[in-house]
């Protein structure tokens, strides 16, 4: 998202020479203050300085930002235990004291919180772990959800590197900290995780209501109230429907980001408060969008969505996705990795996912295409299991071949025949392996293939 544009009450993007002009989010004005005396005279200042010196004499000094603590925190099982803590950020509380807002090391961002600064113990030196990715692979690096938690999207992998300069990128030091507190999403109130480049005075309001249909944002129930009074009740969400199960009572929406501009950024700016590591792109005219709805008598309830690029040289077919934090665990992270495949396939492409992958994304891509690999050979005769290629099997699954190639590595189905790498399959071995995902039900929750139109 662009830095230079602010929004107005209702959502829609405006100039920032045209935007009101606020504090900015998260400084203090000791912290913006550019040290101008505006005309004192040096003897005020000298003595303005030695009455600070005796006061500062009085006072303890606090945590500094940067440095790590030790400090103790509630774990699942209710117990507390030590962990080293991170300072990101100084304020005063509204009760007066002093608060820091912390991340604890080695541990996924949407735990940091604030605390008070007195509960942050010895200060220690944490050695840093270095991370070996390069440069670019490091800024793209994503996160997935498994449909059990976390989410990931889009970076700047080599084929978004040009639009890198209009991007509001994670890795800046202003998106360490979580600027929103919650939202307001339909009946659904819900924490946020991250930091999400909202503009002007939403960047920092403690509480977002947001439009189910539309993903306009308000700072204020009562002007999110008069939207939704003026708002079409049940009115179909923006795009091409292409999906829909009424056994699941769900469907998906497809809409083009070109076509649907601000649409899109709202749809973006939303999805960033439950994501890490993501650039967030202002434009969202190269990407397709997928949006995935529940359906009951009230309308329709955005449940997650994924991105595409319209033309990507890496032939990646998924740059984003998204599962809600209210709608997890209900197999809906699987649902969206099995339709980008299904819309794959139709196109008579081959895709994969953006790279790099966080390791909970290999995980889960690396379950579903040891799943559709292994129910594919299960399927085949003989006779057809003895004419495998990698590209058969690419097309057939709709799956890049040098994924195909490291999963039937994992499965151990590749061996090397007079200097070159060959498909062994053992159908006795295919049905053992195969089994524990037929047992768990694990493509319940898949796409069906036959509710798709495109």
């Amino acid at each position: 998202m662009r830095l230079d544009a602010q929004e107005s009450q209702d959502g829609t993007v405006v100039p920032k020479d045209k935007a009101e002009n606020g504090e900015t989010p998260g400084y203090s004005e000791e912290q913006r203050d550019d040290g101008d005396t505006g005309g004192m005279e040096e003897d005020d200042d000298n003595q303005e300085d030695e009455e600070e010196e005796d006061d500062e004499s009085d006072v303890a000094i606090g945590a500094c930002v940067g440095r790590t603590y030790m400090r103790s925190r509630v774990v699942a099982n209710g117990e507390s235990v030590e962990h080293p803590a991170v300072v990101l950020q100084r304020r005063v509380g509204p009760d007066g004291a002093a608060q820091c807002y912390v991340h604890y090391t080695n541990l996924d961002r949407r735990l940091d919180e604030w605390v008070p600064e007195a509960s942050l113990g010895e200060e220690v030196n944490v050695p840093k772990t270095r991370d070996r990715r390069r440069r670019g692979e490091r800024r793209s690096a994503s996160k997935i959800d498994d449909g059990t938690s976390g989410a990931f999207m889009e970076g700047t992998g080599q084929s978004s590197r040009k639009r890198a300069k209009s991007e509001h990128a994670h890795f800046h030091e202003i998106t360490k900290v979580r600027n929103v507190e919650r939202v307001q999403l339909g009946k659904h109130e819900i924490d946020c995780w991250y930091y999400s480049p909202y503009p002007g005075k939403f960047g920092s309001a403690s509480k977002l209501y947001i439009c189910e249909r539309t993903f306009k944002y308000f700072d204020n129930p009562k002007s999110y109230e008069r939207f939704l009074a003026t708002a079409t009740q049940g009115a179909k969400p923006p795009g091409r429907e292409i999906y829909h199960d009424t056994e699941r009572s769900i469907c998906v929406f497809e809409f083009d980001g070109a076509e649907q501009v601000l649409f899109g950024q709202n749809l973006c700016l939303f999805g960033k408060l439950f994501i890490e590591h993501k650039t967030l792109s202002y434009d969202p005219t190269p990407f397709f969008f997928y949006v995935l709805y529940e359906v009951d008598r009230d309308g329709y309830h955005p449940v997650g969505y994924f991105s595409k690029e319209k033309e990507s040289k890496e032939q990646y077919n998924l740059a984003c996705i998204v599962s809600l934090p209210p709608y997890q665990r209900k197999g809906y992270g699987k649902f969206i990795i099995s339709l980008s495949y299904e819309v794959t396939k139709r196109r008579g492409e081959i895709g994969s996912p953006e790279k790099p992958l966080s390791d909970l994304g290999k995980l889960s891509y690396r379950s579903y295409w040891s799943f559709v690999l292994l129910d594919y050979f299960d399927a085949l005769s003989d006779a057809e299991l003895g004419e495998l290629t990698l590209d058969k099997l690419a097309y057939a699954l709709g799956v890049k071949p040098e994924d195909v190639l490291s999963t039937l590595q994992h499965l151990k189905m590749i061996y090397q025949l007079k200097g070159q790498l060959a498909i062994k399959v053992n159908r006795d071995e295919v049905r053992a392996q195969l089994e524990p995902y037929r047992q768990r039900r694990f493509s319940a929750a898949f796409c069906k293939p036959e509710l798709l139109s495109l």
